[in-house]
């Protein structure tokens, strides 16, 4: 198969997966019906062991797999559907929330319906063909996954093992199928370890074995990713703590990225950032955000994310970060072409 530079980012990708299957055209080369593997987490670098050849696209200017899997499921942008990170602000709880675990600050959030997810679309519903859907066990049947992926059959998988003994089955039925497998692990190993690790390095080893054998399905095999990855720097370090004192709404975001929405003047923040960046000798954005601005960055705008006018958006483009606990060695969700450009490899 011959490969050509590709315009476009991760919804743009989803896009022409349902435009390919309704329509029978689309910007990719595909000429059979596709499995689409999302590799939580495989960056540029990590994705040259698998494959030494392929295009790269944009993931979104929040690289963080919230934001990203529901854009991807529901081809919106975070500015339609309002998931714009990990922890985000919702307009209907009025608070910041994780929309994923569907957790408050006060725990679990007791509602039959995923209220923010509530009365969208999923590319599932849209597709012409019959729909399966890929994802470990533990929250194949939690209520965002119920949202996100409706209109498919979820199978939640234990090991790669079974997605192989399923597929099989999968492709002896007629008709036309679309496959959608999503895999968390090399992520959760990324952060605990860094990308660098060794541990990332023989995960890696073990997915490719993965991919080959998923090659030997007479299926268009697209290879991807939500986000990339960066080694954290500890002593470019920002303790959360910073917030305490200070007469804020809202703290929204992740350890790269975050939206803080003061009651006041927001001067007392820039000036916090301002000492810091000099302190550190930190490469970061902060911007205080209008509705332009919030269109820039989410992609679009909706009454779902108003609530994040005149906030402060801060985001680092080197490897700092704020320190919420985690004890990361690798992290994303910042401005860098790291964590920004994903891997699209098409076989």
């Amino acid at each position: 198969m011959n490969y050509r530079c590709y315009r476009m980012n991760i919804i743009d990708l989803a896009q022409n997966i349902l435009s390919y299957y309704n329509k029978g055209k689309t910007e990719l080369d595909l000429d059979k019906d596709v499995i689409l593997f999302l590799v939580d987490g495989l960056s540029i670098e990590q994705a040259k062991k698998i494959k030494k050849d392929f295009q790269t696209i944009e993931t979104l200017n929040i690289p963080s797999t919230a934001p990203v899997i529901t854009s991807l499921n529901l081809i919106k942008y975070p500015g339609d559907h309002g998931i714009y990170a990990w922890y985000s602000y919702s307009e209907i709880f009025k608070e910041v929330i994780a929309p994923v675990a569907y957790v408050s600050s006060l725990g679990p959030i007791n509602t039959k319906k995923h209220l923010i997810l509530e009365g969208f679309e999923t590319i599932y519903q849209k597709i012409d063909a019959e729909s399966y859907v890929f994802i470990p066990k533990e929250y194949s049947n939690s209520l965002y996954s119920q949202y996100v992926y409706y209109g498919a059959q979820r199978v939640g998988y234990l090991s790669l093992s079974e997605v192989i003994v399923s597929i099989r089955k999968i492709t002896r039925k007629k008709g036309k199928k679309f496959i959608f497998i999503y895999y968390p692990k090399l992520d959760s190993l990324n952060h605990l370890y860094g990308p660098n690790s060794k541990q990332s390095i023989e995960e890696i080893k073990f997915l490719k074995y993965f991919i080959n054998r998923l090659k030997k399905f007479k299926y268009n095999l697209i290879v991807t990713a939500d986000h990339g990855f960066i080694e954290l720097d500890t002593k470019k370090r920002i303790p959360i703590e910073v917030f305490k004192e200070l007469d804020i709404e809202f703290v929204a975001g992740e350890q790269r990225n975050l939206f803080v929405k003061p009651k006041e003047d927001p001067n007392t923040i820039y000036e916090i950032f301002e000492k810091l960046k000099n302190e550190l000798e930190l490469d970061i954005v902060i911007e205080q955000l209008n509705k332009k601005a919030i269109k820039r960055l989410l992609g679009s705008y909706s009454d779902r994310v108003k609530h994040l006018i005149d906030s402060i958006f801060i985001q680092f483009k080197d490897n700092g970060f704020i320190d919420r606990g985690y004890n990361f060695l690798g992290d994303h969700g910042g401005a860098s072409n790291i964590e920004r450009k994903i891997p699209l490899i098409i076989y």
